[in-house]
C-alpha cells in the first residue's frame, strides 16, 4: 500500500509540475529560462531546394527535469523517495524499482488524459 500511495504523489507530482508550468502559469518564468538553457535550435539546410529549416533539439538531461511527464518520475521520484526514507522509514532497492517504474506508469496515464 505504501508503494502505492508513494508512486501516486510522485507521479501527481510531475504532472502537476508541468501543467504548472505551461502557458501563463505561476512556473512559466522558470520553464522559458529552462528553454533557453537546453533547448538549442538548430537550422538545417534541405536536399533538394537548399531551403533552411529550422530545428529545436533537446538537450537530454532535460527531459527528467521538465519536460516529459514520463521522464520526470526518475528524477523527482527519486528525490521524493530519497526524501520520504529519510524521514519515515529504511527502504530497500526493490521498493524504490517498484515505486519508479508504479510512478512512470501512473505519470503516462495522467499526462495522456489532460493531452486529450
Amino acid at each position: 500500500m505504501k508503494i502505492l500511495i508513494l508512486s501516486t504523489i510522485i507521479a501527481l507530482f510531475c504532472n502537476a509540475l508541468l501543467i504548472s508550468s505551461g502557458k501563463n502559469m505561476i512556473f512559466e518564468p522558470i520553464k522559458k529560462w529552462l528553454d533557453r538553457m537546453f533547448i538549442k535550435v538548430v537550422y538545417e539546410r534541405t536536399e533538394p531546394l537548399g531551403a533552411q529549416v529550422r530545428k529545436e533539439v533537446v538537450s537530454k538531461w532535460y527531459y527528467p527535469i521538465l519536460y516529459c511527464p514520463k521522464c520526470m518520475p526518475s528524477l523527482w521520484g527519486t528525490l521524493i523517495y530519497v526524501g520520504y526514507c529519510l524521514m519515515y522509514s529504511k527502504g530497500d532497492i526493490f521498493e524504490y524499482a517498484l515505486t519508479l517504474a508504479c510512478s512512470v506508469t501512473i505519470s503516462t496515464i495522467v499526462a495522456t488524459m489532460y493531452e486529450r
